[in-house]
């Protein structure tokens, strides 16, 4: 038996059931019609018969004209005719007529009853009938005229026609749809024994709708049961390496905390200072490495479902693989990993840098687990056309390594691992969706002869920017970089201390100025005896202590009425006091109620956005994350003494001044213009509409100045009224939408007055947004929505700043 699709079934039925509906419609329309037609042209002289006739018949007879006319007329009237006249047969001629005036031959008349006659392209129908009475009957006939619509006539026919096919596609379509709801289970079934069966003899099985049914019930049910199982296992999988990550990640967690642990069990054995110090300085290089690496783990727990779409700037790639190489290299130890390079690229890259830069450390750090810290790693690029668009390839290639065939299919998969040690599976899916939201691709090649190579492909932009090396030194060894991380790691600590010691003797100077007698009231509201501490610590100095005094509550209603006595000029309070209705927020916001003028801090382990605002709205001064360093510390204290303060108006960048800082420490009483040198700090202009954001770029940028506004207009007045600020002035960072004037920064023509007073200086936008690329064009480079400090900012986009 010869088998045919279930759809082709369901469209037979459906026209099948459409033509005898439209069959059925267009008869009762049809019949409707004919009892129509036959009561307007027939039905209505059967009536005259019975009743007016007899009487025109009587007369007619007795020769009363007048009375027959005045019936014709009342028949003419009340029954739509158009004529009717009376017919003498004998002497061939009208002897009564009312109406129209219709011309008709008599013979043509008497020997039809019904008859359809056209005149000057009207269209009558004529109905004649023999009067009644012995003298007239075969004498006098009476004849009806009735006009017909023809192009109404014909416009019900064409109804008649149309309204059965429309019954029939509208039945047609409806009852396909009811097949179809009844045959979509017997449907799916023939799908799906498609593709879990490859055996032609299993499917002609099938014959009759009875059979598939059944077998669907079953092969539903099976299937069913197989996909909960199989999620399941994914889920026992997922749940099972994710147990793993955790494992590890406490595992790793332990190893800074234990250097912790062990460097406070040393230093309560240390007698003096500056052994303290010191032995501060030789573990601080081995904690920070270990919490770097833990930040990376954290990092791809936290991003492994890459969200949004990538804000794709152009770079170049240089700049971009060097920063990579070296964040990956410098927190390893003792590595002898061998760095090659072959770069043939010759144009800038277009993407979103956090977001690669995730990329090629996840593939860095995996090769160098995987080479167990020894081999070589090789970095190589070209570029070439495919169907007309120019791509960029990087190969990252490392040896002694080597991924087996039965896992190349899983290692892009989330929370898959293998070769390495500390692996959490997630960097290789991270990199994956990454490089596809770049619209490219990645793949690679193993082999135990050669190791391993992952590809990334990207596409280029129409927009070509040649691409150089500049001064960037890519050593052969890995552990160039282990190395200067130390180095880099001490300066940066002496330079952190000078400039403690720089603003603690400026507003020790700055004290001796106003009066010498006073005592500078500080009031913290903690309620964690270790961060209390840290407080008492960090005024330890001497002659900070003649000058400053700590009140410490971790009670809020101690707190406040120690406020309400002391009225002290300071106020550090945390968010979380242990209590379910009041916390920081509310201790801030009643002191402001209060009138108080205090300088005052937020000091707390969150730093959500939510909470800053929080801050601005509750009117605290600082807002600061736990632990408070002495550097910040000394700023908060700072800013009363002086409302004016700015970071750089007294941080000198002559090396001679950084080298005495602890000289002049010593001797605070000098005159403070010793350390200040204002004409050489850099200066960023910052422009926003919301304030939020400044507080941002305030707090996070510390080595520039950020002169912060919330529109446009605002920063061009001032730059032109502060011309000695140009020189300074390294580089403008603009959001682009305002929403307190419904214009983005392009239709302001900002960049043009910026660029003409500003000559040389790079303008950033800062947005989370995508852009067409020709506005793009505006802009010197994209950076996101977060604070920049000018040293990243000169990693980013060296080439935009004029040396």
């Amino acid at each position: 038996m010869k088998l045919r699709p279930i759809s082709e079934e369901i469209l037979k039925r459906s026209a099948r059931k459409g033509l005898i509906f439209s069959i059925i419609s267009f008869c009762i329309i049809l019949i409707i019609l004919s009892l129509y037609a036959y009561d307007v042209y027939f039905g209505r002289t059967q009536k005259l018969v019975r009743g007016y006739v007899p009487e025109i018949s009587s007369a007619l007879i007795i020769g009363d004209v007048l009375f027959v006319k005045k019936m014709l007329s009342s028949i003419e009237k009340s029954l739509y005719f158009s004529s009717i006249y009376i017919y003498d047969q004998v002497d061939d001629r009208i002897i009564i007529f009312n109406g129209n005036a219709f011309s008709v031959k008599g013979k043509f008349v008497i020997n039809k009853k019904y008859s359809l006659i056209f005149r000057n392209g009207e269209l009558y129908f004529l109905t004649t009938l023999p009067m009644q009475g012995k003298d007239i009957e075969n004498i006098l006939s009476i004849t009806f005229i009735q006009k017909i619509n023809y192009f109404l006539n014909l416009l019900i026919l064409f109804l008649i026609i149309l309204f059965p096919v429309l019954t029939f596609l509208y039945v047609r379509r409806q009852s396909k749809k009811n097949y179809e709801e009844m045959f979509i289970p017997i449907m799916t079934l023939s799908e799906n024994l498609k593709s879990i069966s490859s055996s032609k003899e299993q499917y002609d099985k099938f014959v009759n709708y009875l059979e598939l049914d059944l077998i669907y019930k079953n092969i539903n049910s099976v299937y069913l049961e197989l996909n909960n199982a199989q999620e399941q296992l994914k889920q026992m999988h997922m749940m099972r390496a994710i147990s793993n990550t955790i494992q590890m990640l406490a595992h790793d967690l332990r190893h800074p905390f234990a250097h912790i642990k062990n460097a406070l069990h040393v230093m309560l054995r240390l007698s003096s200072y500056d052994e303290i110090r010191q032995y501060i300085k030789d573990t601080g290089r081995a904690i920070e490495k270990d919490i770097l690496k833990v930040e990376n783990m954290l990092s791809d727990l936290l991003h492994f479902r890459t969200e949004g779409q990538p804000n794709i700037v152009e770079t170049s790639f240089y700049k971009l693989i060097y920063a990579v190489i070296k964040n990956c290299f410098e927190v390893q130890c003792k590595t002898n990993i061998e760095l090659l390079y072959d770069f043939k690229h010759q144009y800038f890259v277009n993407v979103d840098i956090q977001k690669m830069e995730r990329v090629l450390s996840n593939i860095i750090t995996n090769a160098i687990e995987a080479m167990n810290g020894k081999g070589v790693i090789q970095f190589s690029t070209r570029e070439y056309f495919d169907l007309g668009q120019l791509y960029i390839e990087i190969c990252i290639a490392n040896t002694n390594s080597y991924i087996e065939d039965e896992y190349k299919d899983k290692i892009f998969d989330l929370f898959f691992t293998k070769g390495k040690k500390r692996g959490t599976g997630i960097g290789l899916g991270i990199a994956k969706e990454i490089v596809q939201q770049h619209g490219g691709d990645i793949f690679f090649q193993s082999s135990k002869e050669e190791g391993v190579k992952f590809f990334i492909k990207i596409p280029h932009r129409k927009n070509l920017i040649s691409d150089c090396k500049n001064d960037l030194f890519f050593p052969a060894k890995a552990q160039y970089f282990e190395s200067n991380f130390d180095s880099h790691y001490n300066i940066s600590l002496i330079e952190y201390e000078n400039k403690s010691n720089i603003i603690e003797n400026n507003l020790l100077n700055e004290i001796s100025y106003i009066d010498l007698e006073k005592k500078y009231k500080i009031l913290i509201l903690e309620d964690d005896e270790v961060y209390v501490k840290n407080f008492y610590t960090l005024i330890a100095n001497e002659n900070l202590r003649q000058y400053f005094e700590l009140y410490s509550y971790s009670n809020y209603e101690e707190a406040y009425s120690a406020y309400i006595e002391l009225n002290p000029e300071y106020i550090i309070c945390d968010i979380d006091l242990g209590l379910d209705d009041l916390n920081g927020f509310d201790f801030v916001s009643e002191l402001r109620k209060n009138g108080s003028l205090a300088k005052i801090c937020i000091h707390t382990n969150r730093f959500f956005k939510c909470d800053l605002e929080r801050s601005i709205s509750v009117k605290s001064d600082f807002f600061i994350a736990k632990p408070m360093s002495r550097f910040q510390f000394l700023k908060f204290l700072y800013s009363l003494i002086n409302p004016n303060y700015t970071e750089n108006s007294f941080f000198s960048t002559n090396e001679e001044k950084i080298e005495n800082s602890e000289q002049i420490s010593n001797n605070f009483l000098e005159n403070k213009q010793n350390y200040s040198n204002t004409e050489k700090e850099n200066v960023i202009i910052f422009i926003d509409d919301e304030d939020i954001y400044h507080k941002f770029w305030e707090m996070s940028v510390n080595d520039a100045r950020v002169l912060c506004f919330t529109d446009p207009e605002l920063a061009i007045d001032y730059v032109s009224l502060n011309p000695y600020l140009i020189k300074n002035i390294k580089c403008v960072v603009v959001d682009y939408y305002y929403d307190n004037i419904c214009k983005d920064i392009i239709q302001l023509k900002f960049l043009e007055k910026i660029k003409k007073l500003l000559i040389n200086v790079p303008v950033f936008v800062s947005t989370n947004g995508i852009f067409v690329n020709n506005e793009l064009d505006f802009f010197d480079g994209v950076i996101k929505k977060e604070p920049h400090s000018l040293e990243k900012l000169k990693n980013l986009y060296l080439d935009k700043f004029s040396t």
